[in-house]
């Protein structure tokens, strides 16, 4: 019997400096830890019993309500969760830093044969341009080691799970075209019964597109 996929919230946020280059924040994940050990991953982590107190906020009015009608755990609980990791993981708060409301661009559900699994929204937050990318306030909880602002040169060399690669290219797809509208991202092996969108991509054929690269 497959293992129940946690519900997760996760934070890809995307800085662009003078030059228009865009950066991502991103750590990389402890050798120790049962789940992708050593990638290097975007900040979040499970829904904790603190989020699910709270309401929509930081969020684009559009992406409220596709959420509502996925029917899970409640708006707020993603928002908050994506929010609370990122600043617990890597010491950076990210609400003082927004340029614009949070935009949901994608849905991963670990596939049904793995013994840890997540059901993980991610979310697109625009930070504030400026001469530098905003720094952590303290080293976080130690989970992500050396957080930092990746651009796409940089990422090649790194180690990423495919499903993490397929985020972020759809995330700076919806990043550097605001004004056309782009579907979200649905990556699962199994097509959830709540989902409201296109078909799911299957982990495995990203595995193997990433391959013929």
């Amino acid at each position: 019997m497959a293992a129940r996929a946690k519900p997760a919230a996760s934070i890809i946020a995307v800085w662009q400096g003078p030059t228009g280059t865009a950066r991502v924040f991103m750590g990389r994940r402890h050798e120790s830890l049962r789940f992708l050990p050593g990638f290097l991953v975007f900040p979040g982590g499970r829904i904790e019993a603190q989020d699910r107190q709270m309401t929509a906020f930081h969020l684009a009015d559009r992406c409220v309500s596709v959420l509502d009608l996925e029917g899970s755990l409640g708006t707020g609980a993603f928002v908050r969760a994506a929010l609370r990791e990122c600043e617990e993981e890597t010491g950076l708060a990210i609400a003082p830093h927004l340029a614009g409301p949070l935009q949901y661009v994608a849905r991963a559900i670990t596939p049904p044969a793995l013994p840890v699994r997540y059901d993980t929204r991610f979310f697109l937050a625009k930070i504030i341009a400026g001469t530098v990318p905003p720094r952590p306030l303290n080293p976080g909880d130690g989970e992500l080691l050396s957080p930092d602002w990746y651009d796409e040169e940089a990422l090649k060399s790194e180690k990423l799970h495919h499903v993490t690669l397929a985020v972020l290219h759809h995330a700076l797809a919806i990043n550097n075209a605001p004004k056309r509208p782009i579907e979200r991202l649905l990556v699962a092996d199994r097509k959830p019964k709540a989902w409201r969108g296109l078909p799911p991509q299957r982990s495995r054929d990203l595995k193997a597109l990433n391959q013929d690269i």
